[in-house]
């Protein structure tokens, strides 16, 4: 498999340029502690597309896949540190001891120079070397004096797992590594603050590469050259879990009380910050455990624990770092002791605090309490009155409601007399009334036959004197006479239409025949409609 060794640029093109400012460049810093899988995220970048320097540190028995860093900047920085009267594995804080140099300026020079070397103008490359961690300021100020922006990412890994690894490599005791775990990574976050960065935990990059790939790009701003399908062959042949040889349980870094309070405490918040996210407010808590650790270790008579004033040496002062590393721990053991009596204390005058409440409001309940009796005998006499007003009134109202009741049955008595009073005039007018009608319709209808009778007097009248007048004309003339007045009268009754019965009936239409005289005499009999 040929060596990918990120040429192409992390930046694509679209995204390199800013108006006529020229290139813009990064780098991704890797700001881990030693053993923290540092070189193992160095290299997943690169494979993504980040250039590598050109003079690559070769592997080694304890890091067989490689360093992934400059091969000469190890020696850059411990001579930095030597500067400082420090090494590697120096736990003691710098401050700002190294902006003091007398050659600060000239030491800055240098590291551009050094970047230009081994990245030439690479838009995007990775820097990592442990040592970092301690030199942050001075590294960062010579990239953004080359152009170059830091983006920060923080490997973190168990601390007992990297002071477990410390020793199996370089024989270092454990409590020692815990030290120098704490004093990396509490100077990587504190330097690196202002920057874009992040955190991963080693085991997030073994289990899920393209997450944390995903997370970088995301929270430093990087669209990553080769896609993923493209590095992935790659990254998983690289990654190996088997190299994740010391292993232990967050618990343990978490919560076991043999290892230092301030190490549990910053592991659980850089911790949280892996899984989650950063978090600010998280700041001052890191502030309070980097100051207090800085104290403690000034508080040192670091010439006496070094048996020599000749510098450090790591096998030469093993006891004298371990002394130093146990009088840390004891100082913050006491410290811890201190701060368990205070709030012991606190406790105790919360507890008293809380008594004297209490009295108090036992107090306060025993008024409420002789109130309450008190409003409770009041409340006992109102009701006895009441209730014996409430009688009275209740005898009152029994007698107006018998007297009502009373009352109220005469009433009843004089309306149901009333009622058949009137119920029986309602029948005699009724009665009345239908006899009245009888008596209409027997008048009218004497009155009917009245005029008919009339009629026929009259009728007879004028037949007698047409008889004496005309003789038989006389009476034909007269018959013909009260015929047409009878066939008046059925059409003005409406009991025969004369057009009607012609349109029903054109026979009798063709024929020239009376329609009257033809339906009373043929018509009818025959069954044929008058209208």
């Amino acid at each position: 498999m040929a060596l990918y060794t990120g040429q192409d640029s992390a930046i694509r093109e679209d995204n390199r340029t800013d108006g006529d400012a020229g290139p813009v460049r990064s780098a991704v810093v890797v700001l881990g502690m030693h053993r923290s899988g540092t070189s193992a995220l160095a290299r997943t970048v690169s494979l993504l597309g980040c250039e590598l320097p050109r003079h690559l540190l070769g592997a080694a028995p304890a890091q067989p896949t490689g360093h992934w860093e400059p091969e000469e900047m190890w020696a850059f920085n411990d001579a930095l540190l030597a500067q400082l009267g420090l090494d590697w594995a120096d736990w003691r804080p710098i401050g700002q001891d190294l902006a003091g140099l007398p050659d600060y300026a000239a030491q800055i020079d240098r590291a551009r120079a050094f970047l230009r070397a081994e990245f030439g103008q690479g838009s995007c490359f990775v820097l990592k070397e442990p040592r970092l961690c301690r030199l942050a300021a001075f590294w960062f100020e010579a990239l953004m004096a080359e152009g170059v922006t830091p983006l920060v990412v923080m490997p973190l890994r168990n601390p007992c797992e990297v002071a477990q690894s410390l020793q199996a490599r370089d024989g270092i005791a454990t409590d020692v590594g815990l030290m120098m775990w704490l004093r990396h990574v509490l100077d990587a976050e504190f330097a690196s603050r202002g920057f874009r960065r992040m955190a991963c935990r080693y085991e997030q990059l073994l289990e899920n590469w393209a997450q944390v790939a995903e997370r970088m790009g995301h929270v430093l701003g990087i669209v990553w050259a080769r896609d993923y399908a493209e590095a992935a062959a790659d990254i998983d042949a690289f990654l190996n879990p088997e190299l994740h040889r010391q292993q232990y349980s967050d618990q343990i870094a978490l919560y076991d009380p043999q290892i230092p309070a301030w190490v549990r405490q910053t592991y659980e918040i850089l911790h949280g910050w892996a899984v989650k996210g950063e978090n600010e407010a998280d700041r001052a808590r890191l502030d309070a455990i980097r100051n207090a650790f800085d104290n403690a270790c000034l508080a040192l008579d670091w010439q006496t624990l070094n048996h020599t004033g000749d510098g450090p040496g790591i096998h030469a002062r093993a006891m004298g770092q371990r002394f130093a590393a146990a009088e840390i721990g004891r100082q913050q053991a006491l410290a811890d002791v201190a701060a368990l009596q205070g709030a012991h204390e606190r406790a105790l005058q919360a507890v008293q605090d809380g008594a004297d409440q209490l009295a108090a409001a036992s107090a306060q309940v025993q008024g409420l309490r002789e109130e309450l009796d008190r409003l409770r005998a009041a409340h006992d006499a109102e009701m006895t009155n009441a209730g014996r007003a409430m009688q009275d009134a209740r005898e009152r109202h029994a007698q107006d409601l018998a007297a009502l009741v009373s009352a109220l049955e005469e009433g009843k008595a004089d309306h149901k007399a009333e009622q058949r009073v009137r119920v029986q005039a309602e029948y005699t007018i009724a009665d009345h009334r239908l006899q009245i009608g009888r008596l209409n319709e027997v008048i009218e209808a004497q009155r009917r036959q009245l005029a008919c009778k009339q009629d026929d007097v009259n009728w007879l009248r004028a037949f007698g004197l047409a008889a004496l007048a005309y003789g038989d004309r006389g009476i034909r003339i007269l018959a013909q006479w009260r015929r047409r007045r009878f066939n008046q009268e059925l059409r003005a009754a409406g009991l025969f239409d004369t057009e009607a019965y012609l349109a029903r009936n054109d026979d009798v239409a063709r024929a020239g025949h009376d329609p009257l005289r033809h339906f009373l005499q043929n018509g009818l009999p025959e069954g044929r409609a008058p209208l």
